[in-house]
């Protein structure tokens, strides 16, 4: 199946710029199924480009852009344009370490928190999430791994 005639709109911006731009993301490109419709839309597989992450995506599923990254992720909104800007500008944000992901958790239970910070909010971000869960697990990463780390919460508030 020739899926390219298929793409949504957005699929098929997002495939041009990255022939043009990106040429060689296309090696990690899959098409997917739009639920509930005859089209499909573009995932591209980032993990490539981490040191850091075990998962890393860029789709352009339900007419946005979007990066996941293990428990974090973001949505770009605007026309293509915009999206498209957003998306490799908080990429490249990410690779350079600009960027860090916080996420959280309590005792196995679902993932409760996630943000992404500027390296030196760190501290900050921690002290935050103690004070709304004090035992939580609490993970930190970065792209290159310069910032990763794993704290425990001690239960009691800081």
């Amino acid at each position: 199946m020739n899926y390219e005639q298929n793409l949504d709109t957005l699929s098929k911006y997002l495939l041009d710029r990255l022939s043009q731009e990106k040429p060689e993301w296309l090696n990690f490109l899959t098409f997917k199924k739009n639920e509930g419709e005859n089209s499909y839309h573009i995932d591209v597989d980032l993990i490539f480009l981490s040191k850091s992450f075990e998962y890393f995506i860029l789709s352009s599923e339900n007419d946005e852009l979007s990066i996941f990254m293990d428990h974090y992720h973001t949505h770009c909104y605007g026309d293509n344009d915009t999206m498209y800007k957003q998306a490799m500008d908080f990429i490249l944000d990410i690779i350079k370490e600009e960027l860090v992901t916080v996420s959280a958790s309590v005792s196995g239970e679902k993932w409760f928190y996630s943000a992404c910070i500027k390296p030196n909010g760190i501290e900050k971000e921690i002290d935050h999430i103690f004070l709304e869960r004090a035992n939580s697990k609490i993970v930190i990463q970065s792209y290159q791994g310069n910032f990763n780390r794993v704290i425990y919460g001690t239960g009691e508030k800081r």
